[in-house]
């Protein structure tokens, strides 16, 4: 598929919602990306789970038996997290569908919460930061 059959057929394919990468674009995802479109929707959704069970323990102290709960779910969420970086990074991107769906995960792998974040947390990841927003901005996803 060229890039011109591509954009032709964008508005079916390229169906993502205000917050991310949405199930209608994994359906419609070209081949051979839709695995990779699937697997990246759900790491982001994950990642939501997280960072909400994160959010809500920030202002509570260590001892506090609520934070302690919250700090247990999340780090029981951390090895699949981890599997499903692992099989993002380790899945090549073919199409310009599948290089925003993970540029989609990684906005959210470097913000901890990319849904509200204006920059990464890590702020010795400017530069991938500058270059996720770049990615999603020229694909129509910013």
């Amino acid at each position: 598929m060229n890039r011109r059959d591509f954009l032709a057929a964008a508005p079916a394919t390229l169906v993502l919602t205000g917050a991310g990468i949405g199930t209608a674009a994994a359906a419609h995802a070209p081949q051979p990306d839709a695995e990779l479109v699937a697997l990246c929707t759900r790491y982001v959704a994950r990642m939501r789970e997280y960072c909400a069970v994160g959010a809500h323990t920030w202002d509570m102290l260590c001892s506090d038996p609520e934070w302690i709960r919250c700090h247990d779910i999340s780090c029981d969420m951390v090895p699949g997290l981890n599997d499903m970086e692992a099989e993002i990074t380790d899945t090549p991107a073919r199409t310009p569908l599948g290089i925003q769906a993970k540029a989609e995960a990684a906005r959210h792998q470097l913000s901890g919460d990319a849904d509200r974040s204006t920059k990464p947390m890590d702020p010795g990841n400017a530069l991938v930061w500058s270059l996720v927003l770049e990615t999603l901005a020229v694909l129509g996803r910013a």
